[in-house]
């Protein structure tokens, strides 16, 4: 019996520090954006802000990294930067397209703190372009856009809320507590 209280005890000190995770006190404050616009020829231009903040301790290393469909026309204003504790910032970014349409870009976030251990967070960006190309412009059948979105967009737009990673420690917390009790009570038979 003696052994599986052990085991309890040395599973817990294994968790326990798993459960404080990296990460945890680490936001993107803006994890899906839905942005309207009127397309006017011969591109549009769309601007918004993506939002970061640091509730750590410690200053990170911020580096940004656009991915997707559209991933390559996003322009960053900074493409990295040092967040310090308890810092918010806002970054400006920009998308130019040529075309009416649905597109999405992922833009990778990803928080390194001074012992090299990182999380990557994704902000997805969803842009609407409404509105018709030229007479001279126009191409027959339907945008290829509209249909590869369709599945990703829904109804959250400007949801400000924290990232799934950030409920990670209290989960690891839990479990570890679970499988505690389950191992005592078991101990004790």
């Amino acid at each position: 019996m003696d052994a599986r209280v052990t085991l309890a005890v040395g599973l817990a000190l294994m968790l326990v520090p798993l459960a404080a995770g990296i990460g945890a006190e680490w936001k993107l404050l803006t994890p899906k954006m839905i942005l309207r616009e009127n397309f006017t020829a011969p591109a549009t231009t769309v601007s918004a802000q993506m939002g970061v903040f640091n509730g750590g301790n410690e200053t990170v290393s911020m580096r940004f990294d656009p991915t997707g469909q559209v991933g390559h026309l996003v322009r960053l204003a900074e493409e990295s930067f040092e967040l310090e504790p308890n810092e918010t910032k806002y970054i400006d970014f920009t998308i130019q397209l040529a075309a009416p349409g649905r597109y999405s870009a992922d833009i990778i976030t990803l928080f390194t703190n001074p012992q090299n251990q990182s999380i990557g967070l994704v902000g997805q960006v969803i842009v609407v372009l409404e509105g018709a190309l030229p007479e001279n412009n126009q191409t027959s059948g339907g945008s290829e856009n509209e249909s590869k979105n369709e599945a990703s967009q829904n109804n959250n737009e400007g949801n400000n809320t924290t990232q799934t990673q950030d409920y990670l420690p209290i989960a690891l917390a839990a479990a570890a507590v679970i499988v505690i009790a389950f191992l005592l009570i078991r101990a004790r038979v």
